[in-house]
Protein backbone atom coordinates (compact mmCIF):
# COMPACT_ATOMS: atom_id res chain seq x y z
CA UNK A 1 0.00 0.00 0.00
CA UNK A 2 1.47 3.00 -0.92
CA UNK A 3 0.37 5.75 1.36
CA UNK A 4 1.07 8.88 2.93
CA UNK A 5 1.43 8.47 7.00
CA UNK A 6 -2.10 6.16 7.58
CA UNK A 7 -3.91 7.69 5.41
CA UNK A 8 -5.71 5.21 3.41
CA UNK A 9 -5.27 2.45 5.68
CA UNK A 10 -8.44 3.06 7.77
CA UNK A 11 -10.47 -0.29 6.21
CA UNK A 12 -7.56 -2.40 6.53
CA UNK A 13 -8.58 -3.60 9.88
CA UNK A 14 -5.08 -2.88 11.52
CA UNK A 15 -4.99 -2.39 15.32
CA UNK A 16 -0.99 -1.50 15.96
CA UNK A 17 0.57 1.00 13.91
CA UNK A 18 4.49 2.02 14.49
CA UNK A 19 5.36 5.21 14.00
CA UNK A 20 9.20 5.24 14.85
CA UNK A 21 12.42 7.18 13.41
CA UNK A 22 11.01 10.75 12.97
CA UNK A 23 10.27 13.94 14.44
CA UNK A 24 7.69 14.21 17.17
CA UNK A 25 6.38 17.14 14.58
CA UNK A 26 5.93 14.54 11.79
CA UNK A 27 4.37 11.69 13.76
CA UNK A 28 2.32 14.57 15.26
CA UNK A 29 0.52 15.66 11.55
CA UNK A 30 0.50 11.47 10.90
CA UNK A 31 -1.87 11.19 13.90
CA UNK A 32 -3.75 14.37 13.16
CA UNK A 33 -4.36 13.37 9.74
CA UNK A 34 -5.47 9.89 9.91
CA UNK A 35 -9.01 10.14 11.87
CA UNK A 36 -9.53 6.56 12.16
CA UNK A 37 -5.98 6.32 14.59
CA UNK A 38 -8.61 7.83 17.16
CA UNK A 39 -10.56 4.60 17.47
CA UNK A 40 -10.81 2.37 20.46
CA UNK A 41 -8.47 -0.49 20.05
CA UNK A 42 -6.15 0.98 18.02
CA UNK A 43 -2.35 1.01 19.13
CA UNK A 44 0.25 3.14 18.29
CA UNK A 45 3.77 2.27 19.25
CA UNK A 46 5.49 5.87 18.84
CA UNK A 47 9.10 6.46 18.59
CA UNK A 48 10.13 10.06 18.06
CA UNK A 49 13.76 10.92 17.28
CA UNK A 50 13.07 14.83 18.55
CA UNK A 51 10.69 17.10 19.79
CA UNK A 52 9.35 14.38 22.35
CA UNK A 53 7.76 17.33 24.32
CA UNK A 54 5.70 18.60 21.32
CA UNK A 55 4.48 14.77 20.76
CA UNK A 56 3.32 14.72 24.49
CA UNK A 57 2.12 17.85 24.43
CA UNK A 58 -0.01 16.84 21.02
CA UNK A 59 -1.45 13.32 22.45
CA UNK A 60 -2.19 14.83 26.04
CA UNK A 61 -4.16 17.95 24.73
CA UNK A 62 -5.84 15.44 21.84
CA UNK A 63 -7.18 12.44 23.79
CA UNK A 64 -4.73 10.45 23.64
CA UNK A 65 -3.35 8.21 26.97
CA UNK A 66 0.30 7.11 27.28
CA UNK A 67 -0.12 4.00 28.40
CA UNK A 68 3.58 2.99 28.71
CA UNK A 69 7.10 4.56 28.00
CA UNK A 70 10.28 3.23 28.32
CA UNK A 71 14.04 4.87 27.45
CA UNK A 72 16.09 3.27 25.27
CA UNK A 73 20.29 3.78 24.55
CA UNK A 74 21.32 2.46 21.68
CA UNK A 75 24.58 3.31 19.39
CA UNK A 76 25.34 6.53 21.71
CA UNK A 77 21.70 8.08 21.51
CA UNK A 78 18.77 8.66 24.37
CA UNK A 79 15.34 7.50 22.74
CA UNK A 80 11.88 7.20 24.41
CA UNK A 81 9.24 4.60 22.81
CA UNK A 82 5.66 5.39 23.73
CA UNK A 83 2.71 2.45 23.30
CA UNK A 84 -0.63 5.20 23.07
CA UNK A 85 -4.02 4.53 22.83
CA UNK A 86 -7.04 7.34 22.13
CA UNK A 87 -9.13 7.48 25.31
CA UNK A 88 -10.96 10.80 24.85
CA UNK A 89 -9.34 12.02 27.61
CA UNK A 90 -7.25 15.31 28.08
CA UNK A 91 -4.82 14.93 30.75
CA UNK A 92 -3.06 17.38 32.69
CA UNK A 93 0.37 17.78 32.37
CA UNK A 94 3.68 19.52 34.39
CA UNK A 95 6.93 21.08 32.04
CA UNK A 96 8.62 18.50 33.49
CA UNK A 97 6.05 15.83 31.91
CA UNK A 98 6.28 17.48 28.91
CA UNK A 99 10.22 16.92 28.69
CA UNK A 100 10.94 13.43 30.85
CA UNK A 101 6.67 11.78 30.19
CA UNK A 102 4.89 10.75 33.46
CA UNK A 103 6.48 7.62 33.77
CA UNK A 104 10.05 8.26 35.31
CA UNK A 105 11.70 4.80 36.50
CA UNK A 106 14.97 5.14 37.62
CA UNK A 107 17.36 3.08 35.42
CA UNK A 108 20.07 3.79 33.44
CA UNK A 109 18.45 3.84 30.13
CA UNK A 110 16.66 6.69 31.73
CA UNK A 111 19.14 9.01 33.21
CA UNK A 112 20.99 9.11 29.82
CA UNK A 113 17.73 10.63 28.71
CA UNK A 114 18.08 12.85 31.66
CA UNK A 115 21.30 13.69 30.58
CA UNK A 116 20.35 14.17 26.74
CA UNK A 117 17.46 16.59 28.21
CA UNK A 118 19.63 18.40 30.18
CA UNK A 119 21.90 19.69 27.77
CA UNK A 120 19.53 20.95 25.30
CA UNK A 121 17.38 22.71 28.59
CA UNK A 122 20.75 24.57 29.42
CA UNK A 123 21.36 26.08 26.36
CA UNK A 124 17.24 26.67 26.41
CA UNK A 125 17.73 28.61 29.82
CA UNK A 126 20.23 30.70 27.91
CA UNK A 127 17.74 31.91 25.55
CA UNK A 128 14.95 32.12 28.19
CA UNK A 129 17.10 34.81 30.11
CA UNK A 130 17.97 36.61 27.39
CA UNK A 131 14.12 37.01 26.89
CA UNK A 132 13.80 38.43 30.38
CA UNK A 133 11.34 35.97 30.86
CA UNK A 134 11.12 33.34 34.10
CA UNK A 135 13.15 30.22 34.50
CA UNK A 136 11.10 28.83 37.28
CA UNK A 137 9.78 25.75 35.08
CA UNK A 138 13.43 24.82 33.13
CA UNK A 139 15.38 25.43 36.31
CA UNK A 140 13.19 22.98 37.66
CA UNK A 141 14.05 20.76 34.92
CA UNK A 142 17.53 21.19 35.51
CA UNK A 143 17.41 20.44 38.74
CA UNK A 144 15.43 17.61 38.33
CA UNK A 145 18.17 15.76 35.54
CA UNK A 146 20.76 16.83 37.65
CA UNK A 147 19.52 14.47 40.17
CA UNK A 148 19.30 12.12 37.74
CA UNK A 149 22.49 11.82 35.89
CA UNK A 150 24.70 11.99 39.23
CA UNK A 151 25.97 8.38 39.35
CA UNK A 152 26.51 8.59 35.20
Amino acid sequence: VLTDGACGLSDMGITDYAICGMGGELICKIIESSPHLKERGVRLILQPMSAQEDLRRFLWDNGFSIEREIFVYEAGKSYTVMLVSYSGKTTEYSYLDLYLGKERLPSREFSLYCKKILLSAVKRRLGIINRGEDTGDIDRLIDFCQTQTTNL
